[in-house]
């Protein structure tokens, strides 16, 4: 899920209880605009970070343990 920056929802994607929420981050991010990427851990992959770079914002990620 997607929130603004006072927590109202954006855009959601829902899948099967298995699957990695970080799948959906691009396709979620994809269209949007934004300065800043607030995430868990989970979502602490070279490639969400790479494309929030590119669109001039930054990924603030905490770092997972073994990244």
């Amino acid at each position: 899920m997607i929130i603004d920056a006072l927590g109202y929802p954006v855009d959601f994607d829902l899948t099967a209880g298995q699957k990695a929420d970080c799948t959906q981050a691009k396709p979620l991010i994809e269209d949007k605009t934004f300065e800043n990427l607030l995430g868990d851990k989970g979502y602490d992959s070279n490639e969400i970070v790479k494309e929030v770079e590119s669109k001039g914002a930054q990924a603030i990620i905490p770092p997972k343990s073994n990244h």
